[in-house]
């Protein structure tokens, strides 16, 4: 009798084990590193971490779509195996993938689930739509063989994330997302899935080298411990109303403002030309001429006028050298002043208020007093002059975009 209540109670405990769906983490939001490795392309929306509401973990990420009828393609925030730290781009081997989605917002939420494979230019894509009503947890579950059916190579998935269709969300629309992950199937093609991935990704991981033959070692200044003081004399040369440092399209229409709205402007430029990346950088300004306003339209005029069809067509005219030109009429007309070939080195702060900047040029150091700075260097180097707090790259590792080589053939 005893034996068999021990047989019953061995029978009772093994009927009660569940053994657990294997499951791999795609990114849980649980660090800053997980919103930079997810969000690798963001479109009219922003993400941030949050605490609260979360599904699971520690933390989660807060995605706000920004939304207007004039957008010509959807917002969107996709995360791409290429461009971040993404493992596991194999989906073959599981049953489905899930995400936890609460809708913040006060009305129901249609976003679409996106999932890509193949090349730029050879892209599968699918748009899944989603509902989410407001207020609560939705639990999203795509199987892998839908993705498989709709022509997606779930041996070789190269983005997925979420789009709003344009014109279908509240404004604003805010949805907190968590845990995407990979759950179900057979448990020994999924840890031959994974240890194939983790070991290509080994093979993948940069090598720091030099590729030429000709140099063998690359030359890093470094600072050595030892610092040299030195103390300058800057003679105040301007006390200007309104002082703006870096000359590049938002510095001239921040001087040709203050001057068209009758304050005394100066505006300090490091180069000899004005529009920064836009004319010296040869980057075209991403500006929509048709929709645009105000010192863009006029901007956008202008260039009509000097250029001419022959040159690209109305408001098509991206010719570095005649934006230099029009910015220069601009601010001349406005009345505002210009220090070009003087290099902005500090910040003056007096009882934690900026008064000013002391700029170097060939003749020395010099000091500008205001009333207002305004910092348009694009780094933000006279914000952090000042004290204020800022951030380098893209905060996992401090790393920064690489340099794009752009040119111009004429």
């Amino acid at each position: 009798m005893r034996r068999a209540m021990v047989l019953l109670t061995a029978a009772l405990c093994c009927a009660s084990v569940v053994i657990a769906a294997p499951t791999t983490m795609l990114n849980d939001f649980e660090t800053r590193e997980d919103l930079d490795t997810f969000a690798c392309r963001v479109r009219y929306a922003m993400v941030e971490p949050v605490r609260e509401p979360r599904s699971h973990g520690r933390a989660a990420m807060r995605l706000r779509f920004f939304g207007h009828p004039s957008l010509s393609s959807a917002p969107e925030v996709l995360a791409r195996y290429a461009l971040g730290g993404l493992r596991y781009a194999n989906w073959a081997p599981y049953r489905e993938l899930r995400v936890d989605l609460y809708n913040a917002g006060a009305n129901e939420l249609t976003l679409e689930l996106v999932f890509r494979s193949g090349q730029d230019g050879a892209q599968a894509e699918l748009a899944r739509p989603i509902s989410l009503p407001p207020g609560e947890w939705t639990r999203v579950a795509v199987p892998v063989a839908d993705l498989a059916a709709a022509g997606i190579d779930v041996s070789a998935v190269s983005a997925f994330g979420f789009r709003a269709p344009l014109g279908r969300q509240p404004r604003p629309s805010r949805v907190i997302v968590d845990c995407w992950r990979l759950v179900g199937g057979d448990r020994d093609a999924i840890r031959e899935a994974r240890r194939a991935e983790d070991a290509a990704d080994q093979r993948r991981r940069p090598r720091r080298r030099l590729r030429t033959g000709a140099v063998t070692e690359v030359v890093r200044l470094r600072a050595t411990g030892k610092k040299i003081k030195r103390q300058v004399v800057a003679p105040v040369v301007a006390t200007p109303e309104v002082l703006v440092v870096g000359g590049g399209l938002a510095g001239v229409a921040a001087a040709v403002t203050a001057a068209r709205m009758g304050a005394d402007a100066l505006l300090v430029e490091r180069t000899g030309a004005l529009g920064g990346m836009a004319t010296s950088g040869l980057v075209p300004p991403a500006f929509r001429p048709d929709l645009s306003q105000g010192l863009v339209a006029d901007f956008c005029r202008r260039l009509d006028e000097i250029g001419g069809p022959e040159i690209g067509g109305p408001a098509e005219n991206r010719n570095p050298e005649l934006m230099k030109y029009v910015l220069l009429q601009m601010m001349q007309e406005s009345g505002a002043r210009l220090m070009l070939y003087s290099l902005a080195v500090d910040a003056i702060v007096r009882n934690s208020v900026i008064r000013g900047v002391i700029v170097e040029n060939k003749s020395g150091a010099q000091a500008l007093l205001a009333n207002i700075v305004i910092d348009c260097t694009g780094d933000g180097d006279v914000a952090a002059w000042a004290g204020a707090p800022f951030e380098i790259g893209r905060g996992r590792d401090d790393e920064t975009q690489t340099q794009t080589l752009v040119f111009l053939l004429g």
